[in-house]
């Protein structure tokens, strides 16, 4: 069986390389991504599944965290695609893959398994960051049921127990004083609510993406553009940043998620702050 973790390394390598492609317009490399991404909708199982774990043991761990970077990694491909026809096959594999996730996750009185039960990580923070992905096809598709589903996900917080969204709404705490403190995951989550709050038209939950912003830039950014200082996770770095540890810190999955996030915020408002920070970001990678 493949890593349990392969759907998130094709995702964001396939990212990487159509946003490369769409500045370098290498036709080698775009001939790659063409088998790539065909060769993966071979994998596609007959009821809509793109996933590493077999049905039987599935909505555990990280397999909804790679769903979802199976859709980004399409998502992506999608805006290179040259051929129709596959495009169409895309789509319609995507629209497969997301409806078979709505089918079993969702509220328990529905007889559905809750999102934030469907990883025993960080409160199902990883898989609550598959948000982005379903605005994503709503808004490719039409189809009102992605954006259900992707409301769905807002109501229940972006964690077990805890709302990290409404945290940032109100700003008493710093992220690195959340119950959940996982930065990657994070980061992704409030990516997503940025992204639902443009396609509802809700300007708090844009406000709030922004309090998000500002929170982490002034308490776990360091010097040379990096986040956490305690392995993976937002720690005050703003402060401890100099101190001697033994422990992974700065996490380079975190940097470049900070990084996306500071240009889809730079859409919204115009704060030199947050493209100084890109720029150290990028720098310092």
């Amino acid at each position: 069986m493949p890593p349990i973790t392969a759907g998130e390394y094709w995702g964001k390598l396939m990212r990487s390389a159509c946003l490369v492609y769409k500045y370098t317009k290498n036709e080698s490399l775009y001939e790659r991504l063409f088998r790539s991404v065909n060769a993966l909708l071979k994998t596609q199982d007959a009821a809509g599944r793109f996933s590493t774990y077999p049905a039987d043991r599935e909505f555990v761990g990280w397999d909804m965290w790679c769903r979802k970077y199976i859709l980004v990694g399409l998502e992506y491909f999608l805006d290179i695609c040259r051929d129709e026809m596959t495009v169409a096959r895309i789509t319609k594999a995507m629209c497969r893959h997301c409806d078979y996730i709505i089918d079993h996750i969702g509220p328990s009185g529905e007889g559905k398994i809750p999102i934030t039960d469907t990883s025993d990580i960080w409160g199902g923070m990883n898989s609550c960051s598959i948000l982005k992905s379903f605005v994503c096809m709503y808004k490719r598709t039409g189809n009102e049921a992605y954006l259900r589903f992707a409301a769905y996900i807002v109501s229940e917080g972006g964690s077990k127990g805890f709302d990290i969204f409404n945290a940032a709404r109100l700003g008493i705490l710093s992220p690195y004083e959340y119950p959940v403190n996982k930065a990657y995951e994070m980061i992704s989550c409030f990516e997503g609510l940025l992204a639902y709050g443009e396609a509802v038209g809700n300007e708090e939950y844009i406000r709030t993406c922004r309090k998000f912003a500002d929170a982490v830039l002034d308490t776990d950014f360091t010097i040379v553009g990096g986040l956490g200082c305690r392995c993976e996770e937002f720690n005050h770095s703003t402060t401890v940043q100099a101190s001697l540890t033994d422990e992974l810190m700065q996490e380079t999955c975190v940097s470049v998620s900070m990084l996306l996030y500071l240009n889809e915020l730079m859409r919204f408002y115009d704060d030199r702050r947050y493209a100084d920070a890109a720029e150290t970001i990028y720098c310092n990678l």
